[in-house]
């Protein structure tokens, strides 16, 4: 008999269980389970997202997900291409006095330091545009069942 000492709690409060482990993964993958409830072991003084477990969710990337990521390296490239073209070397601060240099400088460095914002604010909204999905059942594939008379003529 499988041991029963899985609960979990849905946002509202309401407390489900207890269930077996394959009990969970079979609530997760009929939307019972969802990534946001919180799931606990008896005994257990701790409570942990259902999106944390692999065995219940996982993390999958959508077309968001790389759109968003394209949107952020852009614009990384573009504050970086800035940067460079700003930068106190560059061809252009050779053409221009040297009372502009000053003004290069920071909007050089304003650039780098929008790159590096962008760059991070990209990346750690990046985890938003996932999907979680409950993974496929893991449990032992049945044979398919092949009549003697099929099996004697093959």
């Amino acid at each position: 008999m499988p041991k029963r000492h899985w609960y979990y709690q849905k946002p509202d409060g309401k407390r489900h269980g207890p269930y077996s482990s394959r009990r969970m993964k079979k609530l997760a993958r009929q939307g019972h389970l969802e990534p946001r409830d919180r799931v606990w072991k008896a005994g257990s003084p701790a409570t942990f997202l259902a999106a944390d477990f692999p065995q219940l969710y996982l993390r999958v990337a959508t077309h968001r997900t790389w759109l968003h990521a394209l949107k952020t390296l852009t614009t990384m490239a573009a504050c970086l291409l800035a940067a460079a073209v700003t930068s106190p070397w560059s061809n252009l601060a050779l053409a221009l006095p040297t009372s502009a240099h000053p003004w290069l400088t920071a909007i050089c460095i304003a650039s780098l330091a929008a790159a590096i914002l962008a760059g991070g604010i990209g990346f750690i909204r990046l985890d938003a545009t996932y999907m979680m999905i409950p993974p496929e059942s893991t449990g032992r594939r049945r044979r398919k069942h092949i009549p003697r008379e099929a099996a004697a003529t093959n």
